[in-house]
């Protein structure tokens, strides 16, 4: 098996005082000359317009169409999941989790009053961080605003998404129990994440965490079933966001939408791949839906129920790097290296 790889503007303020009054007087021509001109570039920018004060009119609901298998079930279907997400610009761009994306064959994006939905293209996504901007077409949607830091603990709460992908947005409300919680799961591996108890059903991962400001704090991404949710830290959504924007991202992308695995039966642990991106680096070295990643670089994986060792392998790499990967088939009975 292959391996793994994958105008400007300048404002000068306080230069005429030292020269006295008569040079001020002497330079009044160039200095009407240069209001003309700002009031001129004033007149004809277009400036972005402000975040919406209606943070309902801002999140969408997203739909995965493709191929996928279940990791219990151990049988390929094909269907439609669901997940939410938010504009965080006018122009249409979406941040939600990579794990409702990646690997999909379609996304079709519903804003709210729309009943048809939209195309949506992925940009940008990290893995391990389980965070994607996505974009749809058009211009002047309503956004949300990026806080400018985390939230304080036992901070007010709201998170808002499409529970059980009903089409009617649900908003709960809550208080942040920890600002740096554990941030290994099944799923991502960040440093620490948000935990709130903002209630969560499946359908909301993706959506937003907002303050009573109504300004983004986190991403949501997981819930468990005693009421404990968690979300993505917006110092994370930020660091990060340049680089999604730029199709980049801070550690070596697979491809793989995956999950940790521990049997319940042996001591077999890895990463399942419950869909693989077409063209991606695991694609090319021929993973394929269904298989366990048992080993990254010979390193075994998930023996903590967790994607901790596997991200750490994805983050000590670049893109260009080649990656050597072990598999094991369950569909063949066989371990291919």
């Amino acid at each position: 098996m292959a391996g793994l790889s994958a105008a400007h503007l300048f404002f000068v303020l306080g230069l005429w005082g030292c020269a006295g009054a008569s040079s001020l007087v002497a330079r009044a021509p160039v200095l009407k000359e240069l209001a003309t001109d700002l009031a001129a570039i004033g007149s004809s920018a277009v400036l972005p317009a402000p975040a919406t004060e209606d943070p309902a009119s801002a999140v969408v609901r997203i739909e995965a169409v493709g191929t996928f298998e279940d990791v219990w079930e151990g049988l390929p279907y094909s269907g439609t999941g669901s997940g939410s997400g938010f504009l965080i610009s006018p122009d249409g761009e979406i941040l939600t989790n990579a794990h409702i994306v990646l690997g999909a064959s379609l996304l079709r994006v519903f804003v709210p009053g729309d009943s048809d939905g939209r195309g949506g293209r992925i940009i940008g996504i990290d893995e391990c961080s389980d965070l994607a901007l996505i974009k749809i077409d058009g211009a002047n949607y309503p956004y949300l605003a990026l806080a400018g830091g985390e939230p304080a603990l036992q901070a007010r709460v709201s998170a808002l998404g499409y529970a059980h992908g009903r089409p009617r947005l649900a908003t709960t409300r809550g208080r942040v129990v920890d600002v740096r919680a554990e941030g290994a799961s099944g799923w991502a591996a960040l440093g620490h994440t948000i935990q709130h108890s903002a209630q969560l059903h499946p359908g909301n991962s993706g959506g937003p965490l907002l303050a009573d400001n109504s300004t983004v704090v986190g991403v949501n991404y997981s819930a468990d079933e005693e009421g404990d949710a968690w979300a993505v830290p917006i110092s994370v959504v930020t660091e990060l966001l340049p680089l999604l924007r730029a199709g980049n991202t801070s550690a070596f992308v697979t491809g793989i939408n995956g999950q940790a695995f521990t049997s319940l039966v042996s001591d077999v642990t890895g990463v399942f791949a419950s869909s693989v991106a077409s063209g991606s680096a695991a694609d090319r070295a021929g993973v394929l839906p269904g298989d366990l990643v048992m080993k990254l670089e010979r390193l075994s994986l998930a023996h903590d129920g967790t994607l901790k060792q596997y991200c750490d392998v994805l983050r000590s790499h670049a893109q260009s790097d080649v990656l050597s990967v072990q598999v094991y088939r369950r569909t063949q009975h066989v371990l291919l290296a």
